[in-house]
């Protein structure tokens, strides 16, 4: 019955996962959204023995908002997902959020489902043949090749 709706799949994904991790990115280097801004997360970064804690605090930031814009607009998919989800099990692992664990484990599981699927409709991987193959990541038959 839901069938015909299945190659939408990853577009809840896409938008929650995406702004979600927006947001933590720009909550990391600005401080907005209540966040710690770049200063308060480089000592959390310090502390949990990420050292030094600004370079770290600058690539976990960048990583998650960039890596959250191309997971909402669909740009290089599959890739994003993989490295946020890689991203999501060392915050979890390293600790030094204790307070999100829980988003974060839902977050990793979400990421590689997002990989498997792929980008599926409304995608900027779909609009170039390029784009579309590096997002397949070897799979020609996959949902991103149904979709195109």
């Amino acid at each position: 019955m839901l069938e015909r709706w299945s190659h939408y799949a990853a577009l809840p994904l896409r938008i929650v996962l995406g702004c979600s991790f927006v947001v933590l990115g720009l909550q990391k280097l600005a401080g907005y959204f209540d966040g710690p801004g770049l200063a308060r997360t480089a000592e959390l970064m310090a502390t949990g023995g990420l050292t030094p804690g600004t370079f770290w605090a600058w690539i976990v930031g960048s990583l998650e908002l960039l890596g959250g814009a191309a997971i909402v607009l669909g740009l290089l998919t599959r890739w994003a997902a993989l490295v946020l989800a890689l991203e999501s099990l060392v915050a979890t692992i390293v600790g030094w959020q204790l307070t999100n664990v829980e988003f974060r484990l839902a977050a990793l599981a979400a990421f590689v489902a997002l990989a498997l699927l792929g980008p599926q409709r409304y995608a900027l991987d779909l609009k170039s043949p390029r784009l579309a193959s590096w997002s397949r990541l070897g799979d020609t038959r996959g949902p991103a090749s149904k979709a195109a």
